[in-house]
């Protein structure tokens, strides 16, 4: 942790905490699903393109995680 202050009648300072590497792996697909409140629906509101997406992630996550 580096600090760095000064005293000018208050005394002020900042400091800032070593950063920390940023995970490199991915985080497995049934784990995000299943974070995320398990397998999603289309809705009535959804376009055709969206609600084809949303059935192949659910078949994907059947398939897989199941």
């Amino acid at each position: 942790m580096n600090c760095i202050g000064v005293a000018l009648g208050i005394f002020w300072a900042t400091c800032t905490l070593p950063q920390q590497p940023a995970p490199t792996e991915k985080a497995p697909f049934c784990n995000v699903v299943r974070q995320a409140g398990g397998v999603m629906r289309p809705s009535r509101k959804d376009t055709p393109e969206s609600a084809r997406y949303m059935n192949r992630l659910g078949a994907a996550y059947r398939a897989d995680c199941k």
